[in-house]
């Protein structure tokens, strides 16, 4: 198989490039739920990507949800007017 120079150097770029280690991510991630305990995917890979972490959303979300370390969503307290008029409406 014959790669042209722009394929092979590119290739040998791209191999250079170390992606971050997982482990190396999820200890920056527990600094930063240390100080922000609730603090989502969506921006956990902005803050990640601004540090220097080259993470896609997708597979941050793999990587958190393999760790059991995705965010639980709350439930929300609903309060409306007809709360405990149980009566049916004729």
């Amino acid at each position: 198989m014959v790669f042209s120079k722009h394929a092979y150097y590119q290739r040998q770029q791209t191999a250079q490039q170390a992606s971050p280690k997982p482990i190396q991510l999820l200890q920056q991630i527990q600094l930063y739920r240390q100080q922000l305990p609730r603090l989502g995917t969506r921006k956990l890979q902005y803050l990640l990507n601004r540090d220097g972490y080259c993470i896609g959303r997708d597979t941050l979300f793999n990587l958190l949800r393999s760790q059991d370390m995705l965010v639980k969503k709350t439930q929300l307290c609903q309060n409306h007017r007809f709360q405990g008029m149980d009566a049916p409406v004729s």
